[in-house]
């Protein structure tokens, strides 16, 4: 099973991006990979859509803090 440790957000050239670390555990319950790291462009709508939405709300945070 990977098991999402951490997701990154950033905005470059060729636009946003994502970056994701993961560990992976087997049946066991052993770790059999630990931190891999993935970087995907982010090219689906719905994706997107979710981003701008998790922005909007650090957005909001950050204005009441």
């Amino acid at each position: 099973m990977k098991v999402v440790t951490s997701v990154t957000l950033f905005k470059g050239s060729i636009g946003q991006r994502m970056g994701i670390t993961y560990s992976e555990v087997n049946e066991s319950g052993d770790v059999t990979k630990e931190n891999v790291k993935v970087s995907k462009v982010v090219r689906s709508e719905e994706i997107q859509e979710t981003i701008d939405t998790l922005m909007k709300a650090a957005a909001e945070i950050v204005e009441e803090a």
